[in-house]
């Protein structure tokens, strides 16, 4: 009887805790990925579509030996603040952060109108560019992000997206600035294409 119990207790803690697996992305990183996806949805004013796995080359996330190169082709830009950024963002490529953070799971789970990748990609490929008029019929905003880093001292979140609206979209780089209360606020959001 004892050891049943004890092979039923030992089998539901492995069950919790296989569903409770650790974030390599902080919760400070995973705290403003949840906050830019709630603002990009108000922002918008109407449902958006989330991807839950973006490629790190469709959000433009460079590779260590891209960030190395171009520091080598421009030394200028070697103590550029933003390079730990990039350089942490570049071991996290591949990594998903709705898949990382539960909270943005669960929010995503919620609120993306496409909870498949395979039909957002269909979707993303026949939005209509900014220029027609059918895109203001657009149903549903866009939005692809990368896992946030955060600084060593704490303070600046930085991230990339792609983004699209019924008017505006785009590929981006954004910093998001906690206050001195501790609340994250976006800071800047620059069209980039990937390099430092």
């Amino acid at each position: 009887m004892n050891t049943n119990l004890f092979t039923f207790g030992l089998l539901a803690f492995a069950l919790f805790c296989a569903a409770c697996k650790p974030s390599i992305i902080s919760q400070d990183g995973c705290d403003v990925a949840l906050r830019h996806a709630k603002d990009f949805k108000a922002i918008s004013g109407i449902p958006i579509a989330m991807k839950h796995s973006p490629g790190a080359d469709e959000i433009s996330i460079s590779t260590l030996e891209r960030i190395e190169t171009f520091l080598k082709e421009r030394p200028e830009f070697k103590n550029d603040p933003i390079v730990p950024l990039e350089r942490k963002l570049a071991v996290l490529r591949n990594v998903s952060v709705v898949g990382s953070c539960p909270e943005l799971e669960g929010w995503y789970r919620n609120n993306s109108t496409i909870l498949d990748d395979s039909i957002y990609d269909n979707v993303a490929k026949e939005m209509p560019p900014l220029d027609r008029p059918d895109r203001a019929a657009l149903k549903s905003a866009m939005l692809e992000m990368s896992a946030p880093v955060i600084s060593d001292d704490g303070n600046t979140a930085y991230f990339y997206v792609a983004e699209a609206t019924r008017t505006a979209g785009g590929h981006f780089s954004i910093t998001y600035r906690k206050n001195a209360v501790g609340d994250w606020h976006l800071s800047s959001k620059n069209p980039t294409d990937g390099v430092p």
